[in-house]
């Protein structure tokens, strides 16, 4: 048989198998291995205490964590092959084993022997601290009141502070009798030798004034405010002024139709973008410079509004604005801010294509923003599933790791061993068919009898551009056979056949080249009393007169007259129903007296 060297071409639809990763070698030596814990998977790995070198083998892109053991840290690491340094003064650090042969180098040291300068840190509520150093990135805890701090002057100046609520704030920090100004709740402090810290954590209980102050065209602009979560009912275009507790967090939301073009602080301008959250400790105004958005136009174009989902937003199945349309043009109208439109096939239906000024939109595209005077065109249909295909496979469970055959609307299709009749419209090609097996498999597949070629060379991902009556076969379990199948039908037998159920066997003078396994049936009309034989089997008709046979080699299907055993003699009167033949199998309209006849299947003498 011929084979294909290039398969239809269609969209690519396999899902990717990831093959195990192989094992590397890595080496790490360290000045005194005492001083850390070398671990992989949770497992710790041991050293060659004549060398100080942790000779690894790992997967390939798995971690190797190098952690001190208190009260060493990390002084310095090194990859000696690439010849850089990847770490500095800290506690732990992962390496990401993926290059084979790499060798890395760990000094370390004691944090405590550098750390010469001292803080002096002052907490009232050490529970509802945060805090890391600088440097080390270790975390910290301190007592509630009076905090000796010792760091190293040269890689730990830094002190960062925030809440261990992370939804909160510290009250205030102060550094050297300075209130400082967090970023966003976190603090971070640079600290000198002999420095102070005080940090009050706990928020008093005192009210505080939120005022908002809106630019021309801006009222508005804040569609609701929220205080520790609840929001606050009464807000409306008009409230300038909020009361709230101190340590409460306000949210405050931006509405769809404006455009916030400036957005203050106590007169320091902040980043706005859809809201914007912070923990009140004092008196706050909130100034708002903005403008109503615009509204654009565009039309929609579909002879059946029925088959599609059309909606505002970004995903059709989730919480968007549905857009009603009118069969043939519709003119809908979507704010400059969110011009973005959203779609699907309704149930039952399908998308062939979606052109957007033009251009055709891609197959897995469903979403677009628009612009002013913006045309989409959708052509859609309801589903009919008005083909069908064979797919045929000896084993789908040789595939024990993985096996897809999937259509282009993304829908698995099921199928069993041996014969699948699969009904199927256009909107569902091409049909895509991929396998992931641990053991082997023949993994051999053909298009009506002719070898298909995989997508991609070496792989097992195919994709068909299915026709009505396409056979597809697979072989996992043994490789395919060919089988002839001759016809040798007797005069007065009209013999219809199909092969693999679907296929029309056109011409029954020359033999047909099946595969092993292949299904036969056949209908059967004549005059007399035949038999219908498989090589020596004689074959049997269903109930609906229907013969069915599975090839295994090669054969001849004999159609062939039953031999008549006896002479019958009648009179020459006859009714006119009889199917009458002379001895030289002609058929007659009567007979004569005193000749011999095939009457009804029966040789006959007239007398």
């Amino acid at each position: 048989m011929k084979k294909i060297t290039s398969l239809l071409a269609g969209l690519f639809l396999m899902s990717s198998m990831t093959a195990w990763a192989d094992p590397i070698n890595i080496k790490v030596s360290v000045d005194d291995p005492e001083h850390v814990t070398v671990t992989s998977a949770g497992a710790t790995i041991s050293f060659d205490a004549s060398t100080n070198v942790y000779d690894i083998n790992v997967e390939q892109y798995s971690t190797v964590r190098i952690a001190g053991v208190e009260p060493w840290a990390i002084k310095q690491l090194t990859n000696e092959t690439q010849n850089y340094t990847m770490a500095s003064n800290v506690k732990s650090y992962d390496i990401y084993a993926s290059v084979d042969g790499n060798e890395f180098s760990v000094t370390t040291y004691n944090p405590d022997e550098t750390r010469t300068a001292t803080a002096t840190i002052t907490v009232d509520n050490a529970a509802k601290v945060r805090a890391m150093r600088g440097g080390t990135y270790e975390y910290l805890t301190f007592a509630d009141g009076v905090n000796t701090y010792k760091f190293d002057p040269a890689t730990e100046s830094t002190l960062m502070l925030g809440s261990a609520d992370y939804s909160k704030t510290l009250y205030e920090v102060k550094l050297n009798g300075e209130v400082q100004t967090s970023n966003y709740g976190q603090y971070e402090l640079h600290l000198t030798d002999g420095c102070s810290v005080d940090i009050t954590a706990e928020v008093p209980d005192i009210d505080v004034t939120i005022t908002f102050v809106y630019g021309e065209n801006a009222a508005g602009a804040i569609s609701s405010v929220t205080i520790d979560g609840t929001t606050v009912e009464d807000f409306t275009a008009e409230t300038t002024s909020l009361a709230m507790k101190a340590g409460q967090t306000l949210v405050i939301n931006g509405s769809n139709d404006f455009k916030i073009d400036e957005f203050s602080v106590n007169g320091t301008v902040t980043y706005f973008y859809g809201s914007y959250q912070q923990t009140i400790m004092e008196d706050t105004e909130f100034a708002v410079q903005a403008h109503p958005y615009g509204k654009i136009k565009a039309t929609v174009i579909v002879e059946d509004p029925s088959t599609i989902r059309l909606g505002k937003g970004y995903n059709i199945d989730y919480g968007t604005e549905p857009i009603t349309l009118n069969p043939g043009e519709t003119e809908i109208e979507l704010s400059e801010n969110n011009s973005m439109i959203c779609w699907g096939a309704a149930s039952g239906c399908f998308i062939e294509s979606v052109e957007i000024d033009g251009i055709l939109q891609g197959t897995y595209t469903t979403n677009a923003s628009l612009r002013e005077g913006s045309v989409v065109k959708f052509t859609s249909g309801k589903i009919v599933m008005d083909q069908t295909m064979i797919f045929w496979i000896d084993n789908k469970d040789a595939a024990d790791t993985y096996f897809s055959l999937q259509s282009n609307d993304r829908q698995q299709i099921e199928i069993q061993n041996g014969y699948n009749e699969i009904p199927f419209y256009s909107g569902m090609l091409p049909i895509g068919l991929s396998w992931y097996s641990n053991q082997p498999v023949v993994g051999q597949v053909f298009v009506n009898g002719v070898m298909a070629s995989p997508m991609y060379e070496g792989s097992n991902s195919y994709s068909f551009d299915a026709r009505d009556k396409d056979v597809v076969k697979v072989f996992f379990a043994a490789e395919p056979v060919e089988c002839a199948v001759a016809f040798d039908i007797a005069e007065g037998i009209t013999l219809a056949a199909k092969a693999d159920r679907i296929t029309e066997v056109s011409d029954l003078t020359a033999p047909l080249t099946v595969f092993a396994g292949t299904e036969i049936t056949m209908l059967v009309e004549a005059d007399k009393e035949f038999t219908l034989t498989a090589g020596e089997t004689e074959l049997t008709p269903d109930e609906d007169g229907v013969y069915t046979l599975t090839v295994t080699e090669p054969l001849t299907i004999a159609a062939t007259i039953k031999p008549q055993d006896g002479i019958s003699e009648i009179n020459a009167a006859t009714n006119g129903n009889e199917a009458i033949y002379d001895l030289h199998g002609r058929r007659v309209a009567k007979v004569t007296k005193g000749g011999i006849y095939i009457v009804n299947g029966v040789k006959t003498i007239v007398k």
